[in-house]
């Protein structure tokens, strides 16, 4: 399925497991720091990109052109595609022996059932406009540098990361323009209850590292 920048496809990785010979953690012998910076982001998708597919779904009752409800369900897809095959492939570190997984799970678990439950759509759909323009970003980097950071590493798990993070510059504007639409009806509908702030919040000290 496409539509004029966002494309669907179905991409059947395959992980290959750990064995006497081979650690899928280190699947780039040549940049380990690099596989371990990759291995811990690929452990947060599966938590991150459902809650953004969740706060895009509850905005989308908020968009009323077509063109944008058609964008954001096809972001949704793109996004749901994407965090099984990082599932896929953090099985493929837990059976590895990383004992850290299960923690780190447990916590990201928690962290964005927290964000969705506690915090308004205006906050989520900032949080999903936030990352999707950090990702931008990130995938702009990754592609140009791919010879760089990728070459002669396991093809899976590069065709992952690249495959992931195209499609991230593809719908890159679509929370944007999500929030953007969602907001400016809510502010019509209440403008009071728009415009007031979590004056709380915003006054609580951030914690500095000593």
């Amino acid at each position: 399925m496409t539509d004029a920048r966002m494309t669907l496809r179905a991409m059947p990785f395959v992980f290959e497991p750990s064995n006497e010979h081979w650690n899928p953690g280190h699947w780039n012998a040549a940049r380990p720091e690099f596989s371990q910076v990759v291995n811990s982001a690929s452990l947060a998708m599966p938590f991150l990109e459902p809650y953004l597919i969740r706060s895009m779904r509850a905005a989308r009752g908020q968009i009323t052109d077509p063109v944008l409800q058609a964008e954001v369900d096809l972001y949704i897809r793109q996004e749901a595609a994407h965090y099984k095959q990082h599932q896929l492939f953090n099985e493929t570190l837990r059976s590895a022996g990383y004992t850290c997984i299960d923690a780190i799970e447990k916590q990201l678990a928690a962290d964005y059932s927290k964000l969705e439950k506690e915090r308004s759509l205006r906050f989520n759909l900032a949080y999903a406009e936030g990352f999707e323009a950090m990702a931008l970003a990130i995938g702009q980097m990754l592609i140009e540098d791919r010879v760089h950071l990728f070459g002669d590493s396991k093809p899976a798990v590069a065709s992952l990361v690249l495959w992931h993070f195209v499609e991230e510059i593809e719908h890159k504007s679509v929370a944007y323009d999500v929030l953007h639409q969602a907001w400016a009806k809510l502010f019509r509908d209440n403008p009071a209850g728009a415009a007031k702030l979590d004056t709380a919040r915003l006054a609580e000290p951030v914690p500095v590292p000593s």
